[in-house]
């Protein structure tokens, strides 16, 4: 059996671009996965600093209800707040020191400022100290959450993909 030249010439062709077509494809694919793969980092970091956030806010909130006299605390449950508060503020102090590696640097500015809620207040003055400490926690885990939800590319409501989701309209917020 032999195969004329033009056949042989169009397999080739066909050969070439199933090559073609198949190493651009990996390389597409490569990239959308270390694409994927670094969108899962960030989130993941966001979420545990937002986690620790919340961890410092909740101890705070302690804090304060206890000196208010709200709530008394044992030897025990402060034994038990510092462990959670220095295992928190390690996670947002190691979110401070790696800087914008893979939070913005609008997110690490906002944590940045945890780190100078309390200059200024005398350091004998222990409600004034928690007082700014907590406000400024609050106040940056608002500003990480919209942060967050802007780096990540995260709309306020999850909605279900279409090809023209990402226009406005007065319906999506």
């Amino acid at each position: 059996m032999r195969i004329s030249v033009d056949a042989a010439e169009h397999i080739m062709g066909l050969a070439f671009v199933g090559v073609v077509s198949g190493l651009f494809t990996s390389f597409i694919a490569r990239k959308d996965f270390v694409s994927d793969r670094w969108w899962e980092r960030k989130a993941d970091t966001y979420t545990r600093i937002l986690d620790a956030l919340v961890e410092l806010e909740r101890i705070h909130e302690t804090y304060s209800d206890d000196a208010l006299h709200i709530r008394e605390l044992n030897e025990s449950e402060r034994a038990e707040l510092e462990i959670i508060w220095k295992t928190a503020w390690r996670e947002v102090d190691n979110a401070i020191r790696l800087g914008a590696f893979v939070i913005s640097h609008e997110a690490h500015a906002a944590l940045a400022a945890l780190r100078t809620a309390t200059r200024g207040i005398d350091s004998r003055d222990f409600f004034g100290i928690v007082d700014a400490q907590f406000s400024a926690t609050r106040k940056c885990i608002t500003q990480l959450r919209e942060i967050g939800r802007k780096d990540l590319r995260v709309a306020r409501r999850w909605l279900v993909w279409w090809p023209f989701s990402h226009l406005k309209c007065s319906g999506n917020s």
